[in-house]
């Protein structure tokens, strides 16, 4: 995950516009040199516990499928279920958080200038 902090960013410029959404990558209205070297670390930590916390989750996943095809007893079995929908390891407020991040730029609306009259 070090990989991310990819941004080589020169002491000279301290002062930068952040926009919130990662989005603008992808929408074309984002400069990789206007992000702080900082940000971009606060960035990769970010991204970091979100890999974390979907592994835990496959990972829990994976093992009540192992052991929900073998499984006789009917409690184990609902268990393993309520387990799998809960979705204890995923973070609802994180997985807000990086949807809000995803979506795309809001469209601006041109001002009009020009009253109508009738």
């Amino acid at each position: 995950m070090r990989a991310l902090c990819f941004l080589d960013v020169s002491s000279s410029r301290q002062d930068y516009e952040i926009d919130p959404t990662l989005s603008r990558l992808h929408y074309g209205t984002f400069d990789r040199l206007q992000i702080p070297h900082n940000t971009m670390c606060l960035i990769d930590l970010y991204l970091q516990q979100l890999v974390e916390m979907y592994q835990q989750e496959l990972m829990a996943k994976a093992l009540i499928a192992a052991d929900i095809v073998v499984c006789y007893d009917h409690d184990t079995a609902v268990v393993y279920i309520a387990s799998w929908q809960m979705q204890p390891f995923v973070d609802k407020p994180k997985q807000d958080d990086l949807v809000q991040l995803l979506a795309p730029p809001a469209a601006k609306k041109p001002e009009s200038t020009h009253k109508l009259v009738k």
